[in-house]
């Protein structure tokens, strides 16, 4: 049996509450969290507009989406806007380049320099020496 989910207020039932078909109480739905919460199916018919059908896959892909949209405003704040502004220092020299400007960004706008964040920057420079042929550093000892 479906799911339902309050979507206006009722008497003294919040908005949000969801309630199970219950064969226990006479086959109407039930939120056991809240006492008197219990509803015959013909009530749920006839009142279209106060109730939207749940379903196993909705739930699940509400909070998927709800659990992306949570990370993504948390990355947003915490490294501004990085992937879409990012710094085009190493950009403009090489296809790897704009990767490297995000991740620099980042440093920038973070509170403090996270090992992943220098592990990210060292393994995209090392990856543009390997393409570049810079395999070698003698020349650069004093």
């Amino acid at each position: 049996m479906a799911k339902y989910k309050l979507i206006k207020p009722e008497g003294a039932f919040p908005v949000g509450m969801i309630v199970d078909y219950s064969d226990r109480y006479n086959g109407c739905y039930m939120n056991m969290k809240y006492p008197g919460a219990i509803f015959s199916a013909n009530f749920i018919e006839k009142n279209p507009n106060l109730w939207q059908i749940m379903n196993e896959e909705n739930d699940s892909l509400n909070n998927i989406y709800n659990s992306l949209l949570k990370m993504q405003q948390a990355k947003d704040k915490a490294y501004g806007n990085s992937a879409l502004k990012p710094l085009d220092i190493f950009a403009k020299h090489h296809n790897y380049g704009s990767r490297l400007d995000e991740k620099l960004a980042r440093v920038k706008h973070s509170e403090e320099l996270r090992k992943n964040d220098v592990a990210d920057l060292i393994g995209g420079l090392v990856l543009i020496c390997k393409d570049k042929g810079w395999t070698n550093f003698d020349d650069l000892i004093d």
